[in-house]
């Protein structure tokens, strides 16, 4: 169902402006109309709330590639949810840019694309989602990724008990682990089971680093912080530095 304002906007944006531009006419527009970005934020958290309900892992909508519609993926099948109906770039671009910071939408103007979080409260908890936005043809698009409830712990996933030892900072104090896998192969699922198992077996200082911060771990009987890259520290390179020397100091 097409948005009830989208003929005024449309009409606000120069017919010869693309792209980025297109963008910041609508960012500017949003900032003056707050009840109308306020419907577009309703929007996008009611179809976010429908990933969960349908369990899917992840949804897409925006720019050429989606077609106008939104996309679910459910037990890995990807596939278009009519009933959510159609929307135009404009529209979608407008849903998107609602969500975004200032700060995001800097980045993302500069960039042509940024990764984010977004959460949102719900009953017995909070929703979390990972975005990842950029331009596709000149136009703006958006997948977001339903970030786990659940946190498994390394027997649940079935992770051998010599490889969870040599993950364990109990048995091993230096040295460098790699998880390696492709999208949605759990590689994020089996980082938060090590992170949650050194957490509860080992006095310890553990520094996340993430871009962005996904699950959050509560401190048990390691000191757990989370840095998030844009917010908290400038880079991975620089977050790790500022790790080491403020564990040298603890």
């Amino acid at each position: 169902m097409p948005l009830g304002f989208s003929t005024v906007l449309q009409q606000a944006i120069p017919e010869n402006y693309q792209g980025v531009e297109v963008c910041e006419v609508i960012d500017l527009w949003l900032k003056d109309h707050l009840e109308e970005a306020a419907e577009c934020r309703a929007i996008l958290k009611s179809w976010l709330l429908k990933t969960r309900a349908k369990n899917a892992s992840d949804i897409d909508f925006g720019a050429p590639g989606c077609a106008g519609q939104i996309w679910f993926r459910i037990y890995g099948v990807k596939k278009p949810m009519e009933e959510l109906g159609s929307f135009s770039f404009i529209e979608s671009s407008t849903i998107i840019l609602s969500w975004l910071t200032p700060a995001q939408t800097q980045l993302l103007f500069r960039d042509r694309s940024v990764d984010f979080s977004l959460a949102f409260d719900v009953e017995g908890g909070s929703a979390r989602f990972r975005g990842s936005c950029y331009f596709d043809s000149g136009h703006l698009g958006v997948n977001f990724r339903k970030i786990n409830d659940k946190l498994f712990t390394m027997d649940g996933l079935g992770i051998p008990q010599p490889i969870a030892q040599r993950m364990n900072l109990r048995h091993e104090k230096q040295g460098l682990v790699l998880i390696t896998g492709i999208t949605g192969s759990g590689k994020s699922t089996t980082l938060d089971a090590v992170i949650d198992m050194n957490n509860s077996e080992n006095t310890a200082h553990i520094v996340i680093i993430g871009h962005p911060i996904e699950y959050r771990h509560r401190s048990k009987q390691a000191l757990v912080r989370h840095r998030e890259v844009g917010p908290d520290v400038r880079s991975f390179e620089a977050g790790a530095v500022e790790a080491c020397v403020r564990i040298r100091i603890l």
